[in-house]
């Protein structure tokens, strides 16, 4: 259940932990102090933030929205937003094919002239360590079951017809018992046409990275796999 309040949706979850904070409006938590690993690119600041209770939630602030992008979404017909949102959205998609990622707790954004200026996103974090790290100190089995479980995950997104550009072994997390869950999700979009070659180049591409982390061929013929090996993704996302 979620509740609006100073601009900002706030699941009923954890509207208690960011009241106490301070943090229930939209420009005090767009303006909190991040910790941890940041990022600042494309006009976004990410990082970590801690709340009074100990928990921990990782934000997404997206300082304004480049000329390119809106234009291209008016185009397009779609109603231009914010990185923020379009993350928010990502991450919902995801969830409903039945992929694990983090959970918006948090969110909002202000317009100028019907157009995205600022926008600011909470999420939970996913547990465990990015692929290439898990990868690097795994046991051999751990290795092919949090491969595997990668191919399964990529298959829902090629079955419920997502296209994700951002297939990068960072944005792969995986947790104990080699559960696997995505994120950076803002680029998230349903196909339309051509679905199978777009991810065929993803694929490559993110066996490439996978070799580069140590992953051996027979490792991502297991991913590969669990993928159901759809017929646009033969004949090159496995080679060397």
């Amino acid at each position: 259940m979620t509740a609006s309040h100073g601009g900002l949706h706030i699941e009923s979850d954890w509207a208690d932990a960011l009241r106490q904070a301070g943090l229930d409006r939209f420009e005090a938590l767009y303006n909190a102090p991040l910790t941890g690993p940041q990022s600042v690119r494309d006009h976004s600041r990410t990082g970590r933030l801690v709340l009074e209770d100990g928990r921990a939630l990782y934000v997404k602030c997206a300082a304004r929205t480049s000329v390119k992008r809106i234009a291209t979404d008016m185009l397009c017909l779609r109603r231009p937003e914010p990185i923020s949102e379009r993350e928010r959205r990502g991450l919902l998609q995801a969830a409903e094919a039945g992929i694990t990622v983090p959970r918006p707790v948090a969110w909002g954004q202000r317009r100028r002239a019907g157009l995205p200026w600022r926008g600011v996103l909470a999420m939970t974090l996913l547990p465990g360590a990015a692929l290439d790290q898990y990868l690097a100190s795994a046991a051999n089995a751990d290795r092919a079951s949090a491969l595997a479980a990668t191919g399964k995950a990529l298959r829902k997104l090629h079955e419920a017809g997502l296209n994700w550009p951002d297939l990068r072994v960072k944005h792969v997390y995986v947790d104990a018992g080699a559960s696997v869950g995505l994120l950076d999700l803002e680029r998230l979009k349903v196909c339309r046409g051509r679905a199978g070659r777009r991810m065929r180049r993803h694929v490559s591409r993110f066996c490439a990275e996978l070799r580069d982390a140590g992953a051996r061929q027979d490792e991502l013929d297991v991913m590969l796999a669990a993928m159901g090996r759809p017929d646009a993704l033969r004949g090159g996302a496995a080679g060397e």
